[in-house]
């Protein structure tokens, strides 16, 4: 289906929400599938994963209206996630000025040249670039390649996109000693949250497969990948010494990929494998039980840009633990645990006392502030105020 012809056209790149486990994934299907049911006068050309990538996307795929066209890739980003700046695409700068584009919105970093395009890319974080462990493998030279990833992505958009406001303040501290060049891009970042969903999927026959028929409902949930800004050796220390103290003696579920090869939490598990459980890549399904049946989640980060768990467990209505860096801050719910982590030595007593208390976060608070719908609507307006400046 070819667009018709109209003033404004925006490339939305689904294509890096080729692996349906990743936060990216969940921040680029949700938001641009809200953006493009609800827009009727804006032209979309939305660039798909291959084919056989998209079968998680079958909200977007089964999208049929007139101003919406959608072109799947004929390959999978592959290599370029590992060597991820492709500075000159020319299959894709020749498919979007044949379409006439007037902008091409990237829900990540790293966009290409396109000379009379204009850019819109989203800086999730700079987990990458400031902890200090982040590389298990030549860090130094992966450094300096991540800073040259983000200031391409600042130097090539002409619009920048965070999902926090700890992202867009991290950001401006940066790099203000680019403030000659980037000053106006710095100082006009947009901020477009992420957000939840609740779509009532749940299934108590879930309780009965083999990842979940041996599991009471008397666990500590992470969810999460493995990478070592999410702390997880100090969560399951934690836990560990929590045990002691409670009569239940709950176990801990970590849930989510463990694609990245963190050799040294690897041990760690092993070592602690009584009391722990991995569900590796839980479906939507299995997580929203895994949410309503734990006694609390924890993310206790050295670094995050948003935290798309902790509102899916509050909006659950469960116990929220979370570090005190800036994004978790930011996100963390009324009734949420917050814990100082300079004072490591509080923990162990905060925990207990807020896992026995009646406090906990409240749905309605989590999903009316935090929707999907709610943020596709700010980006919608920051894309008329686009429309406006040109016509």
């Amino acid at each position: 289906m070819e667009l018709e012809k109209n003033k404004f056209y925006i490339a939305l790149d689904l294509r890096y929400a080729e692996n349906p486990y990743t936060g990216l994934t969940r921040f680029t299907k949700n938001l641009f599938k809200y953006l493009v049911k609800n827009e009727n006068n804006i032209n979309f050309l939305l660039l798909m994963p291959p084919k056989k990538n998209c079968l998680h996307l079958s909200d977007i795929e089964t999208i049929d209206k007139n101003n919406v066209e959608k072109v799947y890739w004929n390959k999978s980003r592959g290599i370029y996630w590992k060597l991820p700046f492709k500075l000159i695409d020319l299959k894709l700068y020749f498919l979007l000025k044949r379409k006439s584009i007037n902008f091409y919105l990237s829900p990540y970093i790293d966009p290409p040249i396109l000379p009379g395009i204009r850019i819109i890319s989203t800086i999730h974080d700079l987990t990458f670039i400031c902890v200090r462990n982040y590389f298990q493998s030549l860090p130094l030279i992966k450094k300096i390649i991540s800073e040259f990833r983000i200031i391409i992505t600042l130097v090539y958009s002409n619009y920048i996109l965070t999902v926090s406001e700890a992202t867009k303040t991290s950001l401006i501290n940066r790099y203000q000693f680019l403030n000659f060049f980037l000053k106006r891009k710095l100082k006009d970042i947009v901020v477009i949250y992420n957000g939840v969903e609740l779509d009532n999927k749940f299934n108590k026959d879930v309780a009965k497969t083999n990842y979940f028929k041996n599991l009471k409902n008397n666990y500590f949930l992470y969810v999460g990948d493995r990478r070592p800004h999410k702390n997880l050796p100090y969560l399951i220390n934690l836990i560990s010494e929590v045990r002691h103290l409670i009569d239940q003696k709950p176990t801990l579920v970590i849930a989510g990929s463990n694609k990245y090869k963190n050799f040294n939490l690897k041990k760690i598990i092993l070592k602690n494998k009584d009391f722990l459980r991995e569900i590796v890549h839980p479906t939507d399904e299995e997580l929203d039980y895994l949410y309503k049946n734990c006694i609390a989640f924890l993310l206790l980060s050295n670094n995050e840009g948003f935290g798309i768990p902790v509102l899916e467990a509050a909006a659950r209505s469960k116990k929220v633990i979370v570090s005190d860096v800036p994004a978790l801050k930011e996100i963390a719910p009324k009734h949420s645990l917050i814990l100082n982590m300079k004072k490591k030595e509080e923990h162990l007593k905060q925990i207990i006392e807020y896992i026995n208390s009646p406090k906990k976060p409240s749905e309605n608070e989590i999903i009316s502030k935090w929707s999907w719908s709610n943020s596709s609507k700010k980006l919608n307006n920051f894309l008329y105020m686009l429309l406006r400046k040109d016509y």
